[in-house]
């Protein structure tokens, strides 16, 4: 049965292409249907004055009649139906045209059209509504969806993928000729409000603005004539490109969310939920135009919405769907697709209301016995002799561009059966871990240890609305769980007969680290180092459509049958490469996207078609630097440290002037003396800076803080001395003659595993050695942590791991020792720290594409 005869009125039309700037007769013509079913006279009439007043009359009747019609049963009298029924619908494999994503990625003219839909996420063409050469450009409109889309995710024209930008151009360079794109779209997601096409109205004198489709999701693509020697590469097909986007497709309503309601479109959202779609599906005109138990709906959608992880520990939501159909599909066809790619269960109730179970195991409430059996008849097993013991699905796979891909078969090990695989189409399915999960159902399924044909008593009434009933047959010996593959009323209207087969709840579990098998790998090049490898590649910046671009060349090969790939990524921080496949014959390819002020790394190959080919070229690869702003910045106007000790870091301020140039600020850190090296001694990425401004900052934990209590010798109370020792003009001065120390208790505990670092200023230093000294017991110069501060003079900066916990920090010193002291600053050590020594900092600004300006004079600092 079709379930929507209005799709396809025949308009009168002898100009299948018009020589005037009319639309298609057949999408004309729904468009005109719609409009006048709404009452819309108006702009019903403006439509009639381009297409004929007989054409859309006939129409007007044809919708009318069609909405009129659409009811009927649910199942061809059948009240519950299962997997294993649904799946008999799709063999042998029926001829949908939009059921294979390889056949819905065209655009089709012709004086019939069927609506198309659209749900989830999923990469399609559609009918041309309109087209028409005009100045050397060719304009066309095609149709995605017969209802409002949520939007377009991936622009693609014919296999190549694109970004558009305000003004609707192509960004792919393989649109562009002499220097800018020859491609332009245009998108129209059918909501409410939409306006007709400035692009066909400026353009032709009968599209008006009353022609506004709205409720159709469509784009107006505009391709232009390119010159000879670019008409390959731009139009490969020597034609305008084939309009087929990735689109997100129906919005649904999701009785779970508060903010939206059944009766006001505008509140449904975007989704990929199976249970909501086939809701959705079940209660729209384009579907079944049937009720359902939005409560019902409600568990359903949560049992699609559960997270399970993929064989790489990936959350995926376990039932989604993404498909689309034609008005021309069969309607039980439509539900065996989105049926089987989400296993369900659908019944009707005893009030006409459609309801439907997602994939999972029930245990059962109902129970059929003897009593309840007027006959019944058992198939045990498979029939034939070989037996299934793998199943794959073939589905549609995001990483293939939404095109049919074959899943890896799930097998059952079987030691005495031989390998026999089965599959089955169910493009609905959008992920491999999806599409592993029914292939094991349907495997299941096919080795069910029982088959069960049963005529019952009227009491098996009670398994409408069920999917799973228990089974106790005494006579037979049979007590199992059956799911039910059909059931309806017997011929004689009170009993029922029933289909079903075994199951058990291990069928229903999956365990996707252990059953799902890796998927499929794409066919890769193989490498051959005698495949000659392109010569002389070139990678130059070029301006590219008010942008830049990196145009990259290489000689011509010595035949068209040698193709290239062009591949490209960012150098720092290194970026994963990006592939592009150059059209045949082309020793050039033009990277666009890319971004200002970033360094790319660059290689080419070549290979044949067969997948043969040379390594990439060349080695290293060539790095090309993106630079918009050619004008370098101003030296900054100051450029300081700030005053105060660094302990483990150091802040600096910067000042810059009345300069639009500037964008960023560049520090370096060099060992002092040293010369800069300006890629290996940069401190982080440059830090964002604005013309006419002072700020602060600062390079190292700066968090720091000293343990050390007068740290430059100023106070006597703060220290305890005994022996020699004396504070003198800031500095302790030690004379010889008795065993001397200077300390204090630590305010700041250290603990154990910690890393002290101290610096002090040595400026006398006779006899023999002194001690850092951090001690428990005091006076006593035993224990601890401590460390040799050695006999020179002069800076002396180290690191005192802690092994255990002190309470006092200072120096001591032997009978014999004479020194003087200037000051003593110690801290504990983090990850950040800078390292201790004497340094030089410098810095320069950078423009917006990062061109450096002047280095600034070395700022030299010492930091503890």
């Amino acid at each position: 049965m079709r379930k929507l005869l209005y799709g396809a009125i025949l308009l009168a039309s002898t100009a299948l292409y018009p020589t005037h700037a009319n639309a298609m007769p057949p999408v004309l013509g729904f468009i005109g249907g719609i409009i006048s079913a709404l009452g819309a006279t108006g702009i019903g009439g403006a439509i009639v004055g381009l297409g004929g007043a007989g054409a859309l009359g006939g129409f007007a009747a044809g919708w009318g009649f069609a909405v009129s019609a659409i009811g009927g049963a649910l199942l061809n009298a059948a009240i519950s139906i299962g997997i294993s029924a649904l799946v008999s619908l799709l063999r042998p494999k029926p001829t949908i045209p939009t059921a294979n994503p390889g056949a819905r990625l065209v655009n089709i003219r012709q004086p019939v059209s069927w609506f198309e839909h659209a749900y989830g996420v999923v990469r399609k063409g559609g009918p041309i509504a309109f087209w028409q050469a005009k100045d050397g450009k060719r304009f066309y409109d095609v149709i995605l969806a017969a209802r409002r889309i949520n939007g377009i995710r991936q622009w693609m024209a014919d296999e190549r993928t694109t970004e558009i930008n305000e003004n609707g151009y192509a960004l792919n360079g393989d649109f562009y000729s002499e220097g800018r794109s020859r491609l332009r779209l245009f998108a129209f997601l059918g909501a409410v409000g939409q306006v007709a096409p400035a692009i066909l109205m400026d353009n032709f004198s009968q599209w008006t603005a009353a022609h506004d489709m709205e409720g159709l999701a469509h784009v107006v693509a505009v391709a232009e004539n390119v010159k000879a020697e670019d008409f390959n590469q731009v139009w490969p097909t020597s034609r305008e490109p084939a309009i087929a986007p990735i689109i997100e497709g129906y919005l649904c309503f999701d009785p779970r969310d508060p903010t939206q309601s059944e009766t006001d479109p505008l509140t449904h959202k975007f989704t990929t939920n199976a249970a909501l779609i086939i809701a959705d599906w079940i209660v729209s005109r384009d579907g079944l135009n049937r009720r359902v138990d939005w409560e019902q709906v409600k568990v359903e959608a949560d049992a699609s919405d559960i997270d399970i992880l993929d064989r790489n520990g990936n959350p995926v939501k376990k039932w989604q769907l993404g498909g689309a159909y034609s008005s021309a599909d069969e309607r039980e066809v439509v539900r065996a697709q989105m049926g089987v790619a989400s296993d369900t269960f659908f019944y009707e109730g005893e009030d006409g209301i459609v309801g439907f179970h997602v994939g999972r195991y029930m245990e059962p409430d109902v129970e059929l016995t003897d009593d309840d059996i007027l006959s019944i008849s058992y198939a045990e097993g498979q029939s034939g002799t070989d037996i299934t013991n793998a199943f794959s699905i073939e589905y549609s796979e995001p990483e293939n561009g939404y095109r049919e891909n074959a899943s890896a078969p799930y097998v059952i090990e079987a030691p005495n059966e031989p390998y026999e695989e089965d599959s089955l189409s169910a493009y609905w399915i959008p992920n491999h871990n999806q599409a592993v999960r029914v292939a094991k159902r349907l495997l299941e399924v096919s080795r069910a240890k029982y088959r069960v044909s049963i005529i019952a008593k009227y009491h098996a009434v009670k398994l409408r609305k069920k999917r799973f009933f228990r089974l106790r047959h005494v006579e037979a010996g049979v007590d199992e769980v059956f799911e039910i593959d059909k059931l309806k009323r017997a011929d004689d209207g009170i009993s029922w007969a029933v289909e079903a087969h075994s199951v058990k709840a291990a069928d229903f579990a999956f365990n996707s680290a252990v059953e799902e098998p890796a998927k499929p790998a794409r066919t890769g090049i193989e490498v051959d180092d005698a495949f000659p490898a392109p010569a002389n590649i070139a990678a130059t910046v070029e301006p590219y459509y008010g942008s830049v671009s990196i145009k990259v060349t290489w000689d011509a090969p010595p035949r068209d049958t040698i193709l290239h790939q062009v591949r490209y990524r960012v150098k720092f921080p290194v970026g994963n490469w990006t592939t592009m496949s150059v059209p045949v014959g082309q020793n050039f390819q033009n990277i666009v996207g890319i971004s200002d002020h970033e360094t790319y790394e660059v290689q080419v190959r070549s290979m044949l078609a067969t997948g043969r080919g040379s390594p990439w070229q060349p080695v290293p690869p060539l790095t090309v630097a993106i630079l918009l702003n050619p004008t370098p910045p101003l030296s900054l106007a100051s450029f300081n440290i700030l005053p105060g000790v660094h302990l483990g870091s150091v802040a600096m301020r910067f000042g810059t002037r009345a300069d639009p140039n500037l964008s960023r600020i560049q520090i370096f850190r060099t060992p002092s003396g040293a010369a800069v090296d300006t890629d290996a001694d940069v401190i982080g990425p440059p830090i964002g800076a604005a013309p006419s401004t002072t700020f602060d900052w600062i390079d190292g934990d700066g968090t720091r803080v000293n343990l050390i209590n007068d740290p430059e010798f100023l106070s006597a109370p703060a220290w305890t001395i005994n022996g020699n020792f004396a504070l003198t003009a800031g500095q302790a001065v030690l004379t010889a003659g008795a065993t001397s120390r200077i300390y204090q208790p630590l305010t700041i505990q250290p603990q154990v595993g910690d890393v002290v670092r101290y610096g002090t200023n040595i400026i006398a230093n006779n006899g023999s050695g002194a001690m850092f000294l951090l001690n428990r017991t005091t006076p006593s110069s035993s224990g601890g942590n401590t460390q040799d501060l050695g006999t020179a003079v002069g800076v002396k900066l180290g690191a005192l791991p802690i092994t255990s916990v002190q309470t006092q920090i200072g120096i001591a010193s032997s009978s014999t020792r004479t020194a003087t002291f200037e000051y003593l600053y110690a801290y504990i050590q983090s990850d950040t720290c800078i390292a201790p020594g004497l340094w030089d900092y410098r810095a320069r600004g950078i423009n917006p594409s990062g061109l450096p300006g002047p280095m600034s004079p070395p700022v030299t600092v010492l930091v503890i």
